[in-house]
Formats: C-alpha cells, sequence, structure tokens
C-alpha cells in the first residue's frame, strides 16, 4: 500500500496561522497544513459521505472543540464549548471576583480620571443616537459629583468599593443588552475602562495585578459573548463559537487595531477565519469526481492528490475505510511531512495484521 506525500501550497503568513494553531493545540487536517486543493475537496467530500463521514465529522467536530478552549482560556474558562450554561457560570464566577476585589479597594477619583470621562464623553458620547444618549449621559450624571470635587485644589475625593462595583456591574448588563448598537457598546467600554484604569492606579503590588488579570479575562468573556451572537444557528446550538462570529467580535472591540495584529484574541480570530475555509471550490462537479474516488475505493489514486496506491489495495479500500486510514496520526503525519520524497509502505511499517485491523470496524 503506497502512498506519496503533496507539496505545501500556504503563503507565509498562512504557515504563520498554522504553527500559532498547533501552539494553541487545535489538531490540523492534511489539507490545511499543506493547501492542497484536492485534499481539501477529498475531506469536505469523506465529510459528506454516508460511509466515510464518521472519522472525518470527529476530527472536524475534536478540531471546534480545541478551538473552542483555545478561546475560552483567554476568559480563565475551562470548557468545550461555548454553551449558555458555560457562559453563564464564567460570568458569575468573574462576577464574584470583581465583588472579592472591589471589597479591597477604595478608587482615588484622580485629574487622570476626570480627563478619562472628558475624552470617552467628547469622542463617543456626543455623536451618540439621541433614543441612546440618555443611558450614556446617566453614567457620567452618576459620577459627576466626584469629577467635580476632582477639580477642586487639593481634594482627594474617593469611590468606595462596592459603589464603584455596582456601577461597573451596571454599566456591563447595559453593553451586553446593547448588541445591536456598537456606538453605545464602545461609549459605555470607555466609561468602563476608565474606570478600572482608576482602580489599577488606586492599586499597588498584587492586588493591582489582581485587577489587570481579572480585566483581561472579563474583556475576553465580553468577546466571546458578543461572538456567540452571531455565526449559524447550528454552531450556537453545538455551543461552538463561530469563526466569523469571533473575527467581527474581536473587530468591533478595536476597530483601529485588527489589521494590526492588536489584541489578546487577534490571533485566534485569525486562525479561525482560515478554518472556516476548508474547501475552495463548492462545486458539485469537484466533489462529485471525489466521491466517485472514494466509492471506487481509489481516494489515493494517481493525479488527484499526488499520491498513490496499489490497484488491489485501493479496491479493497471502502468509503468509510479510505476515511479512517486517512485519519489516522501516522497517515497525517506523512501527508504532512514534506521532507519525505519515497513512497511510505504501511505494509512495511504497520506490518499485514495491523492494517488489517486498521481498515476493520
Amino acid at each position: 500500500m503506497l502512498f506519496r506525500s503533496v507539496g505545501n501550497r500556504l503563503s507565509d503568513q498562512e504557515n504563520r496561522l498554522i504553527a500559532a494553531a498547533q501552539q494553541e493545540g487545535i489538531p490540523l487536517t492534511p489539507a490545511q497544513i499543506t493547501g492542497n486543493p484536492t485534499l481539501k475537496t477529498a475531506e469536505a467530500t469523506m465529510a459528506s459521505l454516508p460511509l466515510s463521514s464518521g472519522p472525518m465529522e470527529r476530527t472536524f467536530r475534536d478540531q471546534r472543540q480545541a478551538f473552542n478552549r483555545a478561546v475560552l482560556s483567554r476568559a480563565g474558562v475551562q470548557a468545550n464549548e461555548a454553551s449558555p450554561d458555560t457562559l453563564n457560570r464564567a460570568f458569575a464566577n468573574i462576577g464574584q471576583e470583581f465583588d472579592n476585589l472591589s471589597a479591597q479597594t477604595t478608587i482615588n477619583v484622580d485629574r487622570q480620571f476626570a480627563q478619562d470621562i472628558a475624552d470617552v464623553t467628547q469622542r463617543y458620547g456626543r455623536r451618540l443616537d439621541g433614543n441612546v444618549a440618555g443611558i450614556f449621559r446617566s453614567y457620567v450624571e452618576d459620577l459627576y459629583p466626584s469629577l467635580q470635587a476632582a477639580a477642586q485644589p487639593g481634594a482627594r475625593p474617593q469611590i468606595a468599593g462596592d459603589v464603584y462595583k455596582n456601577i461597573r456591574e451596571d454599566i456591563g448588563r447595559s453593553i451586553r443588552g446593547a448588541g445591536q448598537n456598537p456606538p453605545l457598546q464602545r461609549a459605555l467600554h470607555g466609561i468602563q475602562d476608565a474606570l478600572d484604569d482608576a482602580v489599577e492606579r488606586s492599586s499597588t503590588g498584587q492586588l493591582r495585578d489582581a485587577w489587570q488579570d481579572v480585566r483581561r479575562r472579563y474583556s475576553a468573556l465580553m468577546t466571546v459573548d458578543k461572538a456567540m451572537q452571531g455565526g449559524t444557528q447550528a454552531d450556537r446550538a453545538m455551543g461552538n463559537i463561530p469563526y466569523s462570529g469571533l473575527k467581527q467580535a474581536v473587530q468591533q472591540s478595536d476597530s483601529h487595531g485588527y489589521s494590526r495584529g492588536r489584541g489578546q484574541l487577534n490571533e485566534l480570530a485569525r486562525v479561525g477565519e482560515y478554518l472556516s475555509n476548508k474547501v475552495p471550490d463548492s462545486g458539485t462537479v469537484p466533489r462529485g469526481q471525489m466521491a466517485n474516488i472514494l466509492t471506487g475505493g481509489a481516494l489515493f489514486s494517481a493525479g488527484t492528490a499526488g499520491m498513490d496506491m496499489g490497484a488491489g489495495a485501493a479496491a479493497a479500500l471502502t468509503p468509510w475505510a479510505a476515511s479512517r486510514l486517512y485519519n489516522t496520526p501516522l497517515m497525517r503525519r506523512y501527508l504532512t511531512n514534506q521532507a519525505m520524497s519515497q513512497p511510505l509502505d504501511l505494509q512495511g511499517l504497520y506490518g499485514a495484521q495491523a492494517v488489517q485491523g486498521l481498515l476493520s470496524p
């Protein structure tokens, strides 16, 4: 049984994303690692044929779960899916962390805080639609007495930790409720960031480190929450973080920084965008041809993926067996090992009985 490896057709940027995915522990298919278009069509066809869909679908499912884990880990969440239950627990847990830290913190309302709120008002507040401008203005008005006091010479006004916690939680609820109004979300995020920055300036040592860590994880969790509002119904039903939804959420969180690679979820959003493009040609002709190859037992025939098999071995392979063989770790390593130039003898490597066992139910 003979196979030949295929060449790498990826750009330097695509290879960088492949390396990033592997660093995150996301398993990749031979087609994704090499960029070989025939392998991409073969994988999509195997995933769609009744007799070969099982092994291929398991591969894609494992990949999606690993991608979910990588994204959720940025929010400090250890889970395979971003279901409503998972996100509700995550928000409850991180909310408790905010409560605990707030109890240890008193915010010093300094001139920097006053300037930050003024900048947010100038940049976002005055451009909001009239039907939501009042929401933004209400939070600024709540802070106005402290801001006014901070402008007085020698004054050192403070905001108690529990007051800060209540304001921040209320702003967070308003942000999540404004999913259809990105300008309002950005304006409210500006107030929230100004408050959080003031908290960090008012704390030191381990307390400051803890605030920085919880802010980072909360920001990632908010991005995941926003991403789960997009994508397909199938993605949401399975708790998969939509590739397109994550990209859009990351872009919205920093519209000017996305193209520059800024943000803790930026690279994962790009990895997801790459993984979503499994098959460049979705036409029925290429898939039909591949289906004929599969049902004829010649998945690895000459002139398709740069591989060949002996006629007898090819005839013995059913679509299910071909798919199972294709998704073995050994075959993945071989197909993506560009250094190999000689055909691979699976009989010699596995042994005849092992090959038979590999292809048996």
